[in-house]
């Protein structure tokens, strides 16, 4: 895992350094998750947590591009969005580097200024848990599943040739918990997944 996230890290660099060779895009971006654990029995996208992180882009062809982020991602569960007072929150925090990568295409040129105003991508997200915590059952956290993937499909909205502002939805693909009759742990199998809101820079 650490070699594959030093490989990632080097990626990132290698294109922040190369990009004005017009093979490579390189940025930074940063934002909000609002996320939900399916089988919790919390409804809503109730769990804020932020996200940011490095962002490199492989440049295909005149419209389309191959993308790699690493990311800091808080995620998790919250029974409500603003407590109230007296009542107990039910809530799951979970931290993870994350490492999407997806293929994105490219429409609405901007021509006299050479950039694409709308990126629709998809793909693929690798996660590796660094952080749970929760107030319902601490041993729940101790059987999470400390590696997730899940696929990925969103959009970005270029204001110009260098902001951006952008939707993802994440589906996690394998559980965060796997429920078994052999498990001491009385729970529902549990799946992560969120909305991710971000704005973004390109250099």
């Amino acid at each position: 895992m650490n070699k594959f996230i030093i490989s990632v890290i080097i990626f990132v660099c290698l294109a922040t350094t190369s990009f004005g060779q017009q093979r490579f895009k390189a940025g930074v971006t940063i934002g909000l998750n609002a996320s939900q654990i399916n089988g919790d029995a919390n409804a809503g996208f109730n769990k804020l947590g932020l996200m940011g992180g490095l962002r490199a882009a492989a440049i295909l062809g005149p419209k389309s591009e191959l993308g790699l982020e690493i990311l800091y991602s808080q995620r998790g569960s919250q029974s409500d969005l603003i407590p109230s007072s007296g009542l107990l929150v039910a809530r799951i925090r979970t931290s993870y580097v994350e490492v999407p990568v997806y293929y994105t295409f490219m429409d609405w040129a901007v021509e006299d200024l050479d950039y694409y105003r709308m990126h629709f991508h998809a793909g693929f997200s690798y996660g590796r848990l660094i952080e749970a915590s929760t107030n319902v059952d601490e041993i729940l956290t101790d059987a999470f599943n400390e590696n997730d993937v899940a696929f990925i499909v969103g959009f970005t909205y270029n204001i110009n040739e260098n902001w951006g502002a952008g939707f993802r939805y994440n589906r996690s693909i394998i559980p965060l918990f796997k429920r078994s009759d052999d498990n001491p742990i009385n729970t529902n199998t549990l799946w992560s997944f969120f909305l991710s809101f971000n704005t973004c820079y390109n250099f």
